[in-house]
């Protein structure tokens, strides 16, 4: 299987993110067939998936490796753009890019794709928790109070999660690269402070454990349940039945 951009991609924002050295890797091509032909006038899912694209890769910011800016403003004149604390919903994004270019075929911007890959594994802690940076615009995660302010990087058990699929995905393409050690360490992370309840690793219990910078926070939790399937520690990874063919 072929690889194409095997260059870590510079980065001017590296500074902000709790690591600062990362392993190489390399991007496999998206192989496939290119053709037109004619279809009935009705709903193109392909041409869909290509406006999504659009939509997960245009609304970045190039000077802070393509950082999304969740916040967009249709009223203003000229409508406008800006930074938020929920620009960490990212990992939503990272999750879902690869997946569409393997269901559309489009490399639109794919420029931004090593960029948002080596900010994945610039997100993972000595610890092997995930961790996002904070900034001038999102000084704490405001969103998910109480928290305790003053930490330079949080982590968020959803956030660990999705940013988990994104590598998961990039593993499936390229085996051979750094994604699956650095998964298991962010699974690792992830047993660390799950609490065991009835013989299973959850977050349901009303005070859960997350660690912000160096202090050790406590975070009420919605009755969410953080759960990944596999074996291992009973927590581990899923495969998905990806084709890159």
């Amino acid at each position: 299987m072929s690889k194409t951009k095997t260059r870590q991609p510079k980065s001017k924002f590296k500074s902000h993110h709790i690591r600062k050295r990362i392993p190489s890797f390399g991007i496999p091509a998206y192989r496939g067939r290119h053709y037109e032909s004619m279809v009935p006038d009705t709903l193109d899912i392909q041409e869909r998936i290509g406006l999504a694209i659009n939509g997960l890769t245009g609304p970045t910011d190039p000077d802070k490796d393509h950082l999304i800016y969740f916040r967009v403003n249709f009223r203003s004149n000229p409508p406008s753009m800006s930074h938020g604390p929920s620009d960490i919903c990212q990992v939503k994004y990272m999750e879902a890019l690869p997946l569409m270019r393997l269901a559309c075929g489009s490399m639109q911007n794919d420029h931004v794709d090593p960029v948002w890959m080596a900010t994945a594994l610039r997100t993972i802690g000595p610890d092997g928790l995930i961790y996002w940076p904070t900034f001038p615009w999102a000084r704490y995660p405001d969103w998910c109070e109480p928290c305790q302010k003053g930490g330079k990087h949080y982590s968020i058990p959803f956030g660990s999660g999705r940013m988990i699929g994104a590598m998961t995905n990039y593993m499936l393409r390229d085996p051979s690269g750094p994604w699956e050690k650095e998964i298991r360490k962010a699974v690792d992370g992830l047993c660390s402070i799950a609490i065991e309840k009835d013989d299973e690793p959850n977050t349901h219990t009303q005070e859960n454990l997350l660690r912000g910078g160096s202090n050790l926070l406590r975070y009420r939790e919605r009755s969410v349940r953080h759960r990944l399937i596999g074996g291992e520690k009973r927590m581990s990874f899923a495969i998905l039945p990806l084709e890159t063919h």
